[in-house]
């Protein structure tokens, strides 16, 4: 698995991001294999716009702001949100809580599912068992959720969090998540 480095700067979030580039989805892929003419702007637009209402949906979130999450990746099936650590999300022994922990996965496999839903649906989180494989230390979190199966009503959804330790992209994972979302009709 490729190494995940620290947030940068992305033009649709309010906040630090990866800057990453859209997976291509199969949708929009000619005869060759590859993304083309027409069909490249409309892809290009399509995750445009839901990286702008996942964006949008997540700035709307008390809670994430509350923990001090922010959203810095949105590609097609997969989303990232990173956490600082703060003195204030951390249990009586000083690791992060798991319920910070639990609750960033949660919001990274449910927004991972809304770039998969159809543009008349929001997501909801139905069920999910998590691991929590030691002790959250670091000086900063990152929550990957990613899309493994993704139906009319219901996308399962399998994550990971990432602590990182000081410069550079040296990690180990906290905890894993598999999820099922459900579409809602708005």
């Amino acid at each position: 698995m490729p190494a995940t480095t620290p947030p940068s700067s992305c033009s649709s979030c309010a906040s630090p991001s990866l800057a990453t580039v859209p997976k291509e989805p199969d949708r929009f892929l000619n005869n060759k294999g590859t993304i083309s003419g027409v069909l490249e702007g409309a892809w290009r637009m399509a995750m445009s716009d839901v990286h702008q209402r996942i964006a949008d949906s997540f700035g709307a979130q008390g809670l994430m702001a509350t923990l001090g999450a922010t959203l810095v990746s949105v590609e097609d099936g997969e989303v990232h949100i990173a956490l600082p650590f703060s003195h204030h999300l951390c249990q009586q022994h000083g690791y992060i809580h798991a319920g910070a922990i639990t609750s960033i996965l949660d919001s990274a496999c449910g927004y991972a599912a809304l770039t998969k839903a159809p543009p008349d649906c929001e997501v909801v989180s139905a069920e999910f068992k998590i691991n929590l494989l030691r002790p959250a230390l670091g000086d900063r979190f990152l929550a990957i959720g990613r899309v493994q199966s993704s139906g009319k009503l219901l996308t399962v959804c399998t994550g990971e969090v990432r602590a990182f330790s000081g410069p550079g992209s040296a990690h180990k994972v906290v905890a894993l998540m598999q999820a099922t979302i459900v579409n809602v009709r708005q």
